[in-house]
């Protein structure tokens, strides 16, 4: 890989990372604001479940989808890392720290 390839996709990984990390640390109020818009009480825990689980069934299908716009970033690492260990990329040792840095 290139050197401002390798560049890209780091910036692209710290682009997601970032995105990944703001839209989470905003899930409880949107769960807050959907379960209070729709009436949902205190009490009915397996409606915010519901309403839970499908917040962030969209939210990780929106950002699959931006994974693909962007090349196969990622702001997991693991992944990254497992198909490195698995021989399924090749990449330079550069591009695994800029990769971890990101």
């Amino acid at each position: 890989m290139a050197m401002g390839a390798t560049v890209r996709a780091a910036a692209a990984d710290a682009m997601v990372t970032f995105l990944w990390v703001l839209c989470a640390s905003a899930l409880d109020v949107s769960i807050a604001a959907v379960t209070s818009y729709q009436g949902l009480q205190e009490g009915a825990g397996h409606y915010a479940l519901l309403v839970t689980t499908s917040l962030l069934s969209v939210l990780l299908f929106t950002f699959d989808l931006l994974y693909g716009v962007l090349g196969g970033a990622s702001f997991n690492f693991t992944d990254f890392a497992t198909s490195y260990s698995a021989g399924l990329d090749s990449p330079s040792l550069f591009s695994v720290a800029l990769h971890f840095l990101a």
